[in-house]
């Protein structure tokens, strides 16, 4: 049995506990509150108590003992570039478009995603996320908004 240790999960999961330390410190400057009546710290704690819980897990699971997963630049590049996509068509185009957008490039990561599938989870992604964030929870947001 080998008891070499992952470097990069050993950093990975310490740069989360740092992470989620840092949300719990910057939570207690406000209120918890109750789980029923909960106040402006409440999420933040629990986030950062989270974040550090999974943490500690991928470090003390850090034993190599399997395969190296490789890094997949097109999938990373791909996911990243989603987030901007959304980003920057959002507010000039609305939900719907920017969802759409968004999941088009994200598909990019996935070499054996097809087109016609992926326009399709695009449009029930969209027409989705519109009825959850616009309608049921009400959110400021504008479905769809022409850029003139």
């Amino acid at each position: 049995m080998s008891s070499r240790y992952n470097i990069g999960d050993i950093l990975g999961g310490g740069f989360l506990i740092v992470v989620g330390l840092w949300f719990a410190v910057a939570a207690y400057k406000y209120n918890i509150g109750t789980l029923l009546n909960m106040g402006p710290g409440y999420f933040p704690r629990m986030v950062g108590v989270v974040t550090i819980l999974i943490g500690l897990a991928i470090v003390l699971t850090s034993r190599r003992g399997g395969a190296e997963l490789a890094m997949s630049w097109r999938a990373f590049g791909a996911i990243a570039a989603s987030i901007v996509v959304f980003g920057v068509l959002l507010v000039p185009f609305g939900l719907i478009p920017a969802t759409f957008a968004a999941t088009c490039a994200a598909a990019y990561a996935d070499p054996a995603s097809r087109p016609v599938g992926t326009l399709i989870l695009a449009a029930i992604l969209s027409v989705a996320m519109s009825v959850i964030f616009i309608y049921a929870l009400s959110l400021p947001l504008v479905a769809i908004r022409g850029p003139f």
